[in-house]
């Protein structure tokens, strides 16, 4: 028994076998989990997304712990299943108190509590503060900051004011890692997520992460130190990395460096901190487009580098100037592509960036100067240029939108806010590429180019000490290169001759029969690009297996 179930729903929106995505860690719950743990609050963390169960399994094994309290987290993705799960938990005996949080129930609270009367409370903003007192105090929540409750008798809700930010992120307790005790367990890859600091000093009109850590007011960007956050990596380091089940360490930060001088001192601290201890684990970050350049940080990247740094994710979101003051970006694109270029140099551009190929107010030239970009950069899969901008509860451009009749009057709480664009053309082309996404060639497109980029490189490392294999596998890798490029020539191609098609109107029939030659296409050409890499894997355990043969006749002679 717990008295506290912490639930995450399954989403289910990836294979994560077929697709190539390791198990992740929700790092919310296991927060909030330790800060509950803490305070002598006992706590089961039901991850149903990284342990992929159904919803059946998962409301059966939060009934069998019998709390006192559920808390479930979701996104809009989840919300539904969320929903359900809340639903079929409250109607048993004990009716546990059913809270909910995370980003997207924060700004759905009105409507989540009018409508759901078995939803008792939203944890808005920051949880691990919030839900400790909320447990504590949950027969007088009157005086609880950060939520939004019912109460119990009358049925009534109550806002109470929001939380003020965590001013000393020290004083959280490291995540509980219940999930990379799991995968440690049954012998799985697992992915590790981090935070290092919270907020955001800039304010794009898309996202909320300069609102959403301090909505009581705090400062707009607060860092750890860089020794507690390399004591929690040493722990990590110690407890999983060194059995070989960690893939990577990704770095949750909105922007890990944002440009400043302070930022930039401190990233160069936690690099010195890493190294020092010899605690490196492979680890990826967000950045801008802006946050570093080649002429004043050379230094901090090959510092960072040799801390364990292996990739940087950009919000790139559009490559024309019009839509990146849409965005409210404040980046230049001569900028950005200045920074691409320097990260590239320095071989630690990754392979995923943030892309918004489509907004309400795209043009047909906008899109086809972005597709010529990411072409540029070999980041013209369809899945990137296919991309719709969601609109979240919460952001700027929803008033903009409204103020100019392009928000459309309703939005349920299981949804983000639908949108119309100015051109009704770029409209329909943007639902069309849209409903390619579910299409499983498509879906091959982006993960086995994504996954082929990232393992040829992981397959050099393994066999770094046999250099007659690596002169073996240099021309398989040329023509993986080769074919790579193919496929970013073959998207951008088709994506370019459907803005023609829908630029000039030509007949939805037409559009459908470049869909069907483009698919044949791009099947064949990523089937080749899975076979080249079945060929290199193939080759080196061919290689091994012969070297782990003339080793024993050697032994024998």
């Amino acid at each position: 028994m717990s008295d506290v179930v912490l639930i995450n729903p399954n989403i289910n929106i990836v294979d994560k076998e077929k697709d190539h995505y390791s198990v992740l860690d929700h790092l919310g719950l296991g927060l909030v989990a330790a800060s509950l743990e803490r305070s002598g609050i006992s706590v089961e963390i039901i991850d149903g997304y990284a342990l992929n169960l159904s919803k059946e399994v998962l409301i059966e094994k939060a009934l069998r712990a019998k709390p006192s309290f559920v808390g479930i987290t979701c996104n809009f993705i989840g919300f539904e299943d969320a929903i359900d799960i809340a639903r079929n938990i409250a109607s048993v005996d004990n009716n546990p108190f059913i809270f909910m949080g995370g980003e997207h129930c924060t700004y759905s609270a009105d409507e989540i509590l009018a409508n759901y009367h078995f939803v008792d409370a939203i944890v808005r903003g920051e949880g691990e503060i919030t839900s400790v007192e909320l447990i504590n105090n949950f027969n007088i929540l009157s005086n609880v900051a950060g939520i939004y409750y019912r109460d119990q008798k009358s049925g009534k809700v109550f806002k109470n004011p929001d939380r003020k930010a965590i001013d000393n992120l020290d004083d959280i307790p490291f995540a509980r890692r219940d999930t990379l005790d799991y995968c440690k367990t049954h012998k799985e890859t697992s992915i590790i997520g981090m935070l290092t600091q919270r907020g955001c000093n800039l304010d794009c009109h898309f996202c909320n992460a300069h609102t959403f850590f301090r909505l009581g007011g705090g400062k707009f960007i607060r860092r750890r130190s860089p020794q507690n956050i390399a004591d929690e990596i040493e722990i990590l380091h110690e407890k999983y990395y060194r059995f070989n089940m960690i893939e990577k360490m990704y770095f949750y930060d909105a922007n890990f460096i944002d440009g400043s001088r302070q930022s930039k001192q401190w990233a160069q601290e936690l690099a010195h901190e890493i190294i020092k201890r010899n605690i490196i684990i492979p680890f990826e970050v967000y950045m801008r487009g802006d946050s570093v350049s080649p002429e004043h940080d050379q230094e901090l990247i090959d510092i960072l580098k040799k801390a364990g740094l292996s990739s940087v994710f950009i919000g790139i979101e559009s490559f024309d100037q019009n839509d990146l003051n849409v965005f409210g970006k404040k980046i230049e694109t001569d900028n950005m592509e200045r920074t691409i270029n320097f990260l590239i140099e320095n071989d630690i551009f990754g392979l995923t960036q943030g892309l918004i190929m489509f907004n309400p107010y795209s043009t047909f030239q906008g899109l086809r100067r972005t597709a010529d970009f990411l072409l540029k950069y070999n980041l013209a899969s369809f899945w990137n240029m296919s991309q719709k901008l969601q609109l979240f509860p919460g952001v700027k451009l929803i008033s903009k939108l409204s103020s100019e009749g392009l928000l459309d009057n309703k939005i349920n709480s299981n949804e983000v806010y639908s949108y119309k664009f100015q051109s009704q053309s770029i409209e329909k082309m943007s639902n069309y590429l849209i409903a390619m996404n579910d299409n499983p060639i498509v879906i091959n497109d982006n993960a086995i180019m994504r996954y082929v980029r990232g393992a040829v490189p992981e397959l050099y490392k393994s066999v770094s000490d046999f250099p007659d294999i690596i002169k073996l596998l240099h021309p398989i890798n040329l023509l993986i290169n080769k074919k790579i490029k193919e496929i970013n020539e073959l998207n951008h191609s088709y994506f370019v001759n459907i803005i023609s098609s829908y630029e000039s109107g030509v007949p939805q029939d037409k559009i459908d029969k470049y869909k069907s030659e483009y698919l044949s296409s791009s099947d064949k050409s990523v089937r080749d690009l899975d076979n080249l890499y079945n060929d290199m894997l193939r080759t080196v355990d061919k290689s091994l297996s012969e070297k782990i043969i003339n080793n024993k006749v050697a032994e024998t002679i």
